[in-house]
Parts: C-alpha cells; sequence; structure tokens
C-alpha cells in the first residue's frame, strides 16, 4: 500500500512540474489525474501478478470519460481545448513558418504560385482596409495569435486592443509591445462598452462554441452578436464587425461514421463547433448588424494548408528538442493530446477536401492549376457587419 501512494504522489508532482511548461497559470487536468493514475496502478498490478488483461481498467475508464463528456460534462474547463492546441503547436510554429506565423489562411486568390508569405501579408492587408484602420480609429482584437495583424493595425495608425485565452500568444503580443490582454471575450465588461469602432475576430467564432452550447448555437451567437454590438461604438462612422469563420457547407449531410469521426476529432482537438451551414451566422447576426461584404475563401485556406504542411515537413527539425519536451508534457497532461495529432495529420485537411481536391494527396502530387473546392464538409467565409 505504501508502494501505491508514493507512486501516485510521485504521478501528482510530475504532473505538477511538466503542467508549468504547458501553461503555469492552470492547474493540472482532472482527466489526466484519472487517466494517468489508472494507467501506473495498472502497471504496478502488472509487474507483479502479470495479468495483461488489468490494461483494460484505464482503457474502459477513458471510455466512459468520453461518454459522460458527450453528454456536455467536463471534468476541466472546456476552454482547455483551444489552449491546448495553441500550447502544443507553439514550441514549433514559428520555426516552421517563418516572419508569417500566422494561425490563419492566407489570400491566395486561387494563385497556387503566390508565396506563402505574400498570401499572409496580403490577408493582413485586406482585414486592415475592411477594418477602416486609421489614425484615431479604435480596434479590438479579439483572439489575436502571434500579433502580426494587431501590428499591421497599429502601423496604419489604429489605436489597438487585443484580447486571447492562451498565454503563450499573451506572452508574445506582450514581448512585441502591443497593447493586449489575457482575457476571455465572455469577461468583457461593460467598462469596454462602447469603446470600439471595429471588431475583429479571424477565426475565432467557431472556437466560442462547446459540447455544451454546440446543441442550441442560435442561443450562442445571438450572445456573441449582442455583445459584439454593445463593445462598439454606436456614434461611430464605422461601426463594423470583420470576421473569417468556418461553416459547414450542410452539417445534415455528414451523416458517414468517417465524417463523424473527423468532426469528433476536430471537436475534441480543437474545441468549437463550426456554424450548421454557410448562412448560418449570417442569419443569427441579423437582428444587430447588416451584412457589407462576403467572400468564399475556402481556396485560401486548402492553399495555406497545403504550405503549412510542406513548411513543418521542411522545418520541424529546428524545433526538435522543444517537439520532443512538448510530447512528454501533453502526453502526461493535455487529455486530447492523441486527438490533436490525429487533427493536425489528417482531419484538419479532410474537413477543406472533396472528391476532387485532397490536401494530402497534393502533399505528394504537387497543387492542380485550377483546383477549385467546391463540396468539402466545410466552407471558410470572409464577412462584414455593420451594426444597425
Amino acid at each position: 500500500m505504501n508502494n501505491i501512494i508514493l507512486l501516485c504522489l510521485a504521478l501528482i508532482i510530475i504532473m505538477l512540474f511538466t503542467q508549468e511548461f504547458l501553461d503555469d497559470g492552470r492547474v493540472i487536468s482532472k482527466h489526466c489525474v484519472i487517466r494517468n493514475t489508472a494507467i501506473v496502478l495498472s502497471t504496478y498490478h502488472y509487474f507483479y501478478f502479470k495479468n495483461i488483461r488489468v490494461f483494460l481498467i484505464p482503457v474502459l475508464i477513458e471510455i466512459i470519460i468520453e461518454l459522460i463528456h458527450s453528454t456536455g460534462y467536463s471534468l476541466d474547463p472546456l476552454d482547455n481545448k483551444i489552449k491546448n492546441m495553441y500550447s502544443f503547436i507553439s514550441c514549433f510554429w514559428s520555426d516552421c513558418m517563418g516572419i508569417n506565423d500566422d494561425l490563419t489562411e492566407g489570400h491566395f486568390n486561387n494563385d497556387i504560385f503566390k508565396s506563402y508569405d505574400n498570401a499572409q501579408r496580403e490577408k493582413k492587408l485586406t482585414l486592415t482596409k475592411l477594418s477602416g484602420a486609421a489614425k484615431n480609429v479604435r480596434i479590438l482584437e479579439i483572439g489575436f495569435g502571434n500579433g502580426k495583424l494587431l501590428k499591421y493595425l497599429k502601423e496604419a495608425g489604429a489605436d489597438i486592443h487585443g484580447i486571447t485565452i492562451s498565454r503563450e500568444q499573451y506572452d508574445r503580443s506582450v514581448r512585441m509591445g502591443l497593447n493586449v490582454d489575457y482575457m476571455n471575450f465572455f469577461d468583457m465588461g461593460e467598462e469596454y462598452y462602447g469603446r470600439y469602432d471595429c471588431i475583429i475576430c479571424s477565426g475565432v467564432i467557431e472556437h466560442m462554441p462547446n459540447i455544451k452550447t454546440r446543441k442550441q448555437p442560435s442561443i450562442l451567437y445571438d450572445k456573441i452578436f449582442d455583445k459584439f454590438s454593445k463593445l462598439l461604438n454606436p456614434m461611430s462612422k464605422i461601426k463594423r464587425v470583420v470576421t473569417t469563420c468556418i461553416h459547414f457547407r450542410d452539417i445534415s449531410k455528414e451523416t458517414s461514421f468517417w465524417s463523424k469521426f473527423n468532426l469528433y476529432i476536430l471537436e475534441r482537438a480543437n474545441g468549437g463547433w463550426y456554424p450548421s451551414n454557410k448562412d448560418y451566422l449570417i442569419d443569427c447576426a441579423r437582428p444587430y448588424f447588416d451584412l457589407l461584404y462576403r467572400k468564399d475563401i475556402t481556396n485560401d485556406y486548402y492553399i495555406t494548408t497545403y504550405n503549412w504542411g510542406q513548411l513543418c515537413v521542411r522545418n520541424s527539425y529546428k524545433s526538435f528538442f522543444p517537439l520532443l519536451v512538448n510530447v512528454l508534457v501533453n502526453t502526461l497532461n493535455n487529455p486530447y493530446y492523441l486527438h490533436i495529432l490525429i487533427e493536425k495529420i489528417y482531419s484538419w485537411q479532410w474537413q477543406f477536401s472533396d472528391e476532387n481536391n485532397s490536401v494530402i494527396w497534393d502533399m505528394i502530387t504537387g497543387l492542380k492549376k485550377n483546383m477549385n473546392v467546391e463540396n468539402s464538409p466545410t466552407i471558410h467565409q470572409l464577412l462584414v457587419f455593420k451594426m444597425k
């Protein structure tokens, strides 16, 4: 019994130590404590009794936790999924991507020969223009990633403010001299109301639903757009929201086992849930906002994903040791680390592919000159709304 107690104490100490690398602002995952304890005790039992069937216990426990989680109950904060995903990629992303280490699509405009850096630069210039950035224009960016768009907006003269739930991104942007806060969008109180001329959320809204709220997404989206309308200055001539968001083309058609498996992996790896069809977000915004601009940029995300894969294959050796540490830390402290690996290797590419286009196949053969993704499970849209 003493040996078992010592083993459990050693496990907790190791998890606490490795959590410092993952994010010292969060407590260790309860899910991981239960899973790791079951594995350690099963291993201890096997060492003495040589009964291989004892390893069915941690498998069974993991299945039960997953089934409970699917009902909407979670042992850990639900926004930990997106935090864990960013913690996973933060150790190698910049080394692989270079100066334009953005976490969303570049704007290729179907030009497969355009360089990745130019496409990312064009995307920032486009969003800067759509936001109306200029001197004394106050802009809030929700989920600012690595801070590169905020930097462009600042150079355009705008009075910028960014918020994020990623500790790594917050620390990096502070070092860049940007005006940012480590906070959740839903925690922005009345002191922020009426402060901004424009709100930008690029690749963010799809991460806001969780396993609980996705069953009634219209209620959540109404809450989001209501909040946007309160944050914007009603006297501003701009008063707009600029967003890029992945949508399902039609969630009702994703009925096959393979589709459901990939959607499960995407949710567990990234958190969030996509709007049910390409018009869903627009319909939810209608009580508060009129649609000013709309563009299908699915092809841009397809080509960007292809470039991400190429750059990671080419440059990941630069971050070999951080990746090795990352494997240890996330294996112990991230309950959905395996899901993230599957998502990065396959499911992320799957969502932008159709019967005529496959990102994974193109990684081998190269992009087709006249590619056009029309029937992928998801569609990516650039939307600009103006407050009524």
